[in-house]
Order: structure tokens, then C-alpha cells, then sequence
């Protein structure tokens, strides 16, 4: 013992991995779509807002608690004017700790319901939360601030849990089957991309015939499962060439395309752009 009397082994820097804003009039992303890097846990205070979460639509309007994890992609489609978020945002290595115990299904569960509408008191509850927590940010000269924040963005973390469960066994969000059906499909394609892209593949793997995916897609996002497929990978090239230096080859290989000629190719007939034009566009 060389520091002096040490009582938590955490040496969390909470300045390095921890952001609470208030006023914001837009998410926490840099570039849109954007794979995130750090977790966050917001509340629409003011406006409207349209979101996409790992390509499932999200509606935001005043009182809707938010929340996402590292690895998510997210994109932020529009905002209105009046729009204001307030939000706490950690690092990946924070999360772990605030996480730590928690069982394998509590995020996953999370993910799955990224965006509610919480009651008046919810509402009124988060708020006075985060500003508290806001405050004890502010606490320099205290030696357990890490740990008295980790602490209390696992009781957020917890209560918006538990007021979602809630809600669920109560019938308020209660999912339809073709809802389920749309979020497996993306599951599947968020595994599956780099291999299969053609809708049998996927329909088989939902018991369901190739017709009857097309029609849960073009009801939920108004085009048809093959257009569904292409454009998640056309998303996951953009993330590649925006926030990656890989080259077009290894991104074309990493696809398994046949070659970076039919990659480009692929590639501008969605966009318009060849790979080389959309990275130089980007980077300006």
C-alpha cells in the first residue's frame, strides 16, 4: 500500500467514461448511421424526433424514455425544432460495472424495448435523477463519487426496467406477432448479411413463406423484404467506409462479394455513388 487507505478496487474515471448533458437538440451520434460507441439512457423533454435503432423505426416525442447500448446502430432521421433530450451516456467499461451481476436477459430485454412512454411520475422521478446525478458529478474532493454514480445510474438503469416489465405484464406494450416477426427478421440479417441475402433464406428460418415475410416488411416499413435486406447491407457498408480504414477490398471481401468490381457496382446502384465517391463525400 504505497496511496494511502484504499477501500473500492474500482479506479473507474468517471470524467473519461461518463457524460450527463441537458438542452440537447439532438442524440448522442456522431455521424448518422452511426455504430455506437457508448451507451446512453435519455428523455425526450421537448419536440418530436424519428429514429432508427438496429433498422427497427422508433417514434420520439415528449415523455418517451430511450436507451441503447454499445454496438447498436443508430439513426437519427429527423428531429423537429423544439426538440430537447437530457441524457446520461457511459463508456463501455462503465456499463460493465453498472451492469455487473446483472443477469445476460436485463440487457437484452433493454434492446429489445429501446423507447417507452413513461407515466407523469416516471417522468418526473428520471428527471430529478439525473440531475442529481449531475450533482454529485460535480463532487470532485469526493473519493467515492465513481462509486456512488455507478450506483446510481444502476438504480436508472433498474427503474426503467422495472417500470417497462411492468407495462408489459400489464398488456400496454404488448407486441404484435408480425412486430416479432419484423425484429427476428432483423436479428437474423444482422447475423446472417455477409452470407445470405435472399428472402428464402430468411423465411425459412422464420417458418414462414417468402410472400408472407415480404408483406410483414412492406406493412411495417413499406417495402419488401429483398429491398429490406439491401438496404441493411448498404447501411453496414456505409458504417464501414465512414468509420473504418479498411480498404474497398477488405470490406468487399469481408461481404463475401465476388470482387471489388461487383462490390462497387452493387454499391452505386443503391446510392448513386461508387464506395470511393461516398468516402471522399464523408470525409469532407
Amino acid at each position: 500500500m504505497t496511496n494511502g487507505f484504499k477501500i473500492f478496487e474500482s479506479d473507474l474515471r468517471i470524467e473519461e467514461n461518463f457524460i450527463v448533458k441537458f438542452h440537447q437538440n439532438s442524440f448522442p451520434v456522431k455521424k448518422s448511421p452511426n455504430r455506437l460507441e457508448w451507451g446512453f439512457i435519455g428523455i425526450c423533454t421537448a419536440g418530436t424526433a424519428d429514429i432508427d435503432v438496429d433498422f427497427v423505426h422508433y417514434p420520439i416525442e415528449k415523455g418517451m424514455i430511450f436507451s441503447a447500448f454499445p454496438g447498436q446502430v443508430m439513426d437519427q432521421q429527423q428531429v423537429s425544432d423544439d426538440f430537447s433530450l437530457m441524457y446520461i451516456s457511459c463508456s463501455p467499461l462503465m456499463l460493465q460495472s453498472v451492469l455487473f451481476r446483472f443477469p445476460p436477459k436485463f440487457e437484452s430485454f433493454l434492446k429489445k424495448t429501446p423507447a417507452y412512454q413513461a407515466p407523469a411520475k416516471a417522468y418526473k422521478d428520471v428527471i430529478e435523477l439525473v440531475k442529481l446525478i449531475s450533482s454529485k458529478c460535480e463532487e470532485i474532493d469526493n473519493i467515492c463519487c465513481s462509486e456512488v454514480i455507478v450506483s446510481m445510474v444502476r438504480v436508472y438503469y433498474l427503474e426503467i426496467y422495472n417500470d417497462i416489465h411492468q407495462r408489459m405484464l400489464k398488456g400496454f406494450t404488448e407486441p404484435s406477432r408480425k412486430m416479432e416477426i419484423m425484429k427476428k427478421f432483423i436479428g437474423l440479417i444482422m447475423l446472417y448479411h455477409s452470407q445470405f441475402r435472399e428472402v428464402t433464406f430468411y423465411a425459412e428460418k422464420l417458418n414462414i413463406t417468402p410472400k408472407y415475410l415480404s408483406g410483414v416488411t412492406r406493412q411495417l416499413k413499406g417495402i419488401g423484404a429483398k429491398k429490406f435486406i439491401d438496404a441493411y447491407l448498404i447501411s453496414e457498408i456505409k458504417l464501414e467506409l465512414k468509420s473504418t480504414s479498411k480498404t474497398i477490398q477488405e470490406i468487399s471481401d469481408a461481404l463475401n462479394f465476388p470482387d471489388p468490381s461487383f462490390f462497387s457496382k452493387y454499391f452505386k446502384s443503391h446510392t448513386g455513388l461508387t464506395p470511393k465517391q461516398f468516402r471522399g463525400d464523408s470525409e469532407k
